[in-house]
């Protein structure tokens, strides 16, 4: 099973979760946005040339497949047998099981891929989400909700295949054994999937030194020098007030009273 958003391609090899049967399975989701600024401060795309060429909304897996894809094509001649279907249309699928030096081609292309050897030019998306999730399971079904509800359930469809004519006519016999539940109910498997919180969680790019912030470090710098400034004019100013008091006082005639 792959939980995925809306309009994207689905890689179940890689992007798959395992469910097991005779198991009730519950998924708790939360949704997570990510917006990466690009540009200047990062390689990101929005998507646009790749959904333009391939019809398809552009994920980082996907791109690293269809780079692998092209680069098998060039070299052999041939997709792989796990392209995705609609890159099969008018295309010659490489017959690995008959033709080993074929197959050598195409596992020596996708060494070159997954070990860089290959350059891909895959960058994140600029606007993503994505989906977190936790699960959890208990066994499932109980003895009594296999018996008397999903048993009950197929039976009552009326397959016609002999398995199921055979296990219903047990059934209405009353002729089930306990070996015959359990192989029965390892063909059953329960899923509940659900958001854990209505709530996002936004993880955004922001420049760490932008046109507003070097403004205002200049505003702030300016500020210190020119109070600083001020204070150096008020202490000379009144350092030459009081030398220019000194010298007047010196200056200043001694009147003497002669009787």
């Amino acid at each position: 099973m792959v939980i995925h958003e809306q309009g994207r391609l689905v890689l179940p090899e890689t992007e798959g979760l395992t469910l097991s049967t005779n198991q009730e399975t519950n998924i708790g989701l939360q949704l997570m946005k990510v917006e990466r600024l690009g540009g200047k401060y990062g390689s990101c795309t929005d998507g646009r040339s790749f959904l333009d060429k391939y019809h398809l909304n552009y994920t980082v897996p996907l791109c690293y497949i269809v780079c692998q894809i092209e680069h098998i094509e060039s070299e052999c001649g041939c997709v792989p047998v796990s392209t995705p279907d609609r890159y099969k249309t008018d295309r010659l699928v490489c017959d690995t099981f008959a033709n080993k030096t074929l197959d050598l081609c195409v596992g020596g292309s996708k060494f070159n891929v997954l070990n860089g050897h290959v350059e891909c030019d895959c960058p994140p998306r600029c606007q993503d989400q994505m989906y977190t999730y936790t699960s959890s399971g208990r066994q499932w079904p109980h003895e009594n909700y296999l018996r008397d509800v999903l048993i009950d359930e197929v039976c009552n469809r009326g397959y016609e295949k002999p398995f199921y004519q055979d296990l219903c006519k047990r059934y209405a016999d009353r002729e089930l054994t306990d070996a015959d539940m359990a192989n029965i109910s390892r063909n059953f498997a329960a899923v509940n999937i659900y958001f854990e919180d209505l709530n996002y969680e936004m993880i955004k790019e922001e420049p760490m030194y932008n046109p507003v912030r070097f403004l205002s470090d200049i505003g702030g710098t300016m500020g210190l020098f020119t109070g600083a400034s001020m204070l150096t004019y008020f202490e000379i100013l009144h350092v030459l007030v009081a030398i220019g008091m000194f010298f007047c006082s010196k200056r200043r005639p001694v009147v003497h009273n002669m009787d």
